[in-house]
């Protein structure tokens, strides 16, 4: 019997033709062939495009509510790809040779006149064609999430690179647990059992994370090992040489697993599972049980880690025997009695601290709380809401005051109070201290949701509809090409499909950042969006720095488009503003950049200017720099020198503006 001739069935015509092409190389075209134009590969994507469409959706959400900064938002979305990656190539590995044995085709491909070895290469290598796809269909919502924030590069960068690492060592593995089954069930219950005992690790929360043993199970698990190098490289701006030492592990793994299916088990491929009969025997015996097994210690696991979680804090109680209070050393004041927000909004409030007494006082501990008043509402953990929660002040000399800044994200609607509760320092062991606690300040959030939360519904939409049209136009190609023994050029119809699904989602992709209100600047997890400066010398002292700044289209919509600006000291700024509302707009617009911690001052001082000022008290010390007063769909050009470092507000001073959520900041940033 000819080489050809022992070809496995299926086999694409071009592929069979060419017999003296090398033995991997032929069963690689028939795989990858078999993977995409039989279906398999597009339908996969598909229900990947689906579940990635909704989990980029819920998490620019977050953005808008100021839950998550685009840093992290990145870096869930590619840890989010390298966990698919690894899954599709854990699955189809595991049917590459189960399932030939389960069809009766491998019969046929193991009378072809080679080594084993090269049928097992192709196999894998044909394996692997999924995980390039997964990545660059989650490239648009990286772009489109990261919104020109500097970590898109390098997440792209190690996100290609360990996600291969990965996905090479967890598709050898399901393909070795492949060539020890003969039925995909068996092959497929191992395979996810792997997968799960592999994932559930990597998904403990920090508490969980944390100690000697902690770490070292991190450490060693592939997988979480990669994902907790991702987090402190493009999350917390670590450096690669700081983290190295976890990418042992993946790489080590990954290693070891090419090893073990390329050198030791492809040149026992047989038609029987696994290389002797004793081996093989047990095998059948162990493989279900582990795969239950797995299954069991994933669930003790996560049950294990919440209730660790739950009593972490139940400690001893306090000794009732503890010295007595004295005389409270502080007094606190809030500027603000209540505000009404919308959802995804801030509010900025200052607090003030006196010393009213004879003598210094202690170190002074301030940390701010939030109460739902609905009985029936969820607790609110004011972490989520507030970027500083605490903030630490020393000693206040007699009769001395110090104010703080504070600023609270409106992330759901209900009924609030905010207060701050001071916490004078123990003096010791064997003392305590009498807290104070501030007026409340009433917080009213009322719902308000962007139908298109930082550009990203085209996306959500249009990808599952370009992939699904792709997959349909694909699997006509294969029905074609099996009735019908004259179609032609089938390869190049799959190109022009292929290439339409790039094009699409390049456009999809063009269309979606189009869309955004602009982009985000990493605010410590405000989520505001912003623009940098772009100065026409960079870094030079003096240079000249072009900003522009915009409204909403919509009158009810009060916020500025670009509301994180950025720029470097020493620049002269150049600043347009422009009022994107219709010209029949009673309300007018301004732009005004103020002190720190001015806000409430310049805002009262313009309100008592009146409209003959437009709102506006231009002699306020408060004020930097200020545009006109401008009505819609005219803009304003102003030129000032640019502050000392540090992070300014600017906001509209007309009434109710301010308060309703129109300022930003303008960031300006030393040397």
């Amino acid at each position: 019997m000819s080489d050809v001739a022992r070809q496995p069935s299926g086999m694409p015509r071009d592929a069979r033709v060419n017999a003296s092409a090398p033995t991997w190389w032929v069963v690689f075209k028939t795989e990858v062939h078999g993977l995409w134009v039989g279906g398999k590969a597009p339908l996969l994507l598909l229900l990947f495009s689906v579940v990635l469409g909704a989990h980029a959706f819920v998490t620019a959400y977050n953005v808008e509510l100021s839950l998550m900064p685009p840093k992290e938002m990145v870096y869930e979305t590619v840890k989010t790809a390298i966990a698919v990656g690894v899954f599709l190539g854990m699955i189809i590995g595991a049917d590459s040779l189960s399932g030939e044995r389960e069809r009766g085709t491998l019969e046929a491909l193991l009378l072809t006149p080679t080594s084993r070895r090269q049928i097992v290469l192709g196999k894998f290598l044909a394996a692997l064609t999924p995980w390039p796809a997964v990545l660059a269909l989650t490239i648009p919502y990286m772009t489109v999430l990261g919104q020109g924030d500097e970590v898109l590069g390098p997440a792209l960068l190690w996100g290609a690179l360990l996600g291969t690492i990965l996905t090479i060592a967890y598709t050898g593995t399901g393909m070795l647990v492949s060539f020890w089954s003969n039925t995909n069930r068996t092959s497929y219950l191992v395979g996810l059992g792997i997968y799960i005992l592999i994932l559930v690790p990597a998904q403990l929360p920090g508490r969980a994370q944390t100690g000697a043993a902690g770490q070292f199970l991190q450490q060693v698990n592939p997988l979480a090992a990669v994902n907790h190098f991702l987090s402190k490289t493009l999350v917390n701006n670590e450096t690669v040489e700081e983290w190295a030492g976890w990418l042992w592990s993946p790489t080590i793994f990954a290693l070891l697993v090419l090893g073990l299916l390329l050198i030791y088990s492809a040149p026992g491929l047989r038609l029987d599972a696994g290389r002797t009969g004793i081996v093989r025997q047990a095998w059948h015996r162990v493989a279900a049980r582990f795969a239950s097994l797995c299954l069991v210690l994933a669930v003790c696991l996560v049950a294990t880690t919440a209730t660790s979680t739950a009593t972490v804090g139940r400690g001893i109680q306090p000794d009732r025997s503890m010295s007595a209070v004295g005389e409270v050393p502080v007094e606190i004041t809030v500027d603000l009695a209540f505000a009404t927000v919308n959802t995804g909004d801030s509010i900025f409030f200052d607090t003030v601290l006196t010393n009213p007494l004879g003598e210094p006082s202690p170190p002074l501990i301030v940390a701010m709380n939030i109460i739902n008043l609905d009985q029936e509402g969820d607790v609110v953990d004011p972490e989520d809401w507030s970027p500083e929660r605490t903030q630490y002040v020393d000693q206040l000399a007699p009769g001395a005051s110090v104010t703080l800044s504070w600023r609270v994200n409106a992330i759901l609607d209900g009924d609030y109070i905010v207060y701050m509760v001071v916490m004078p320092e123990p003096a010791g062991r064997d003392a305590t201290s009498q807290a104070v606690s501030s007026t409340g300040i009433h917080l009213t959030v009322m719902p308000f949701t962007r139908l298109n939360p930082r550009g990203i519904l085209p996306l959500v939409l249009g990808a599952p509809l370009v992939l699904g049209v792709g997959t349909f136009l694909t699997l006509r190609i294969r029905r074609r090409e099996t009735e019908d023994e004259a179609y032609k050029a089938p390869f190049l119809r799959l190109i022009m499909v292929a290439s339409g699904v790039v094009l699409s989602m390049g456009l999809l992709g063009a269309f979606a950042i189009a869309s955004q209100s602009g982009p985000v600047a990493d605010g410590g997890g405000s989520g505001a969006t912003g623009s940098s400066a772009a100065p026409t010398e960079s870094g030079a002292s003096g240079a000249s720095v072009l900003l522009e700044v915009d409204t909403s289209t919509e009158p009810e919509d009060l916020f500025y488009v670009q509301d994180a600006l950025v720029a470097p000291a020493g620049s002269v700024i150049t600043l347009t503003f422009n009022n994107r509302t219709d010209a029949d707009d009673e309300a007018g617009h301004n732009w005004v950049l103020v002190q720190p911690g001015q806000e409430e001052s310049v805002v009262a001082n313009g309100l008592a200017a009146g409209d003959d000022s437009d709102w506006l008290d231009v002699d306020d010390p408060g004020i930097i720099a200020h545009t006109a007063l401008i009505e819609g769909e005219d803009s304003d050009s102003i030129t000032f020198d640019a502050p000392p470092p540090g992070t300014y507000t600017f906001l509209c001073t007309f009434p109710d503006h301010y308060a309703g959520g129109m300022f930003g900041t303008l960031t300006i940033e030393g040397n």
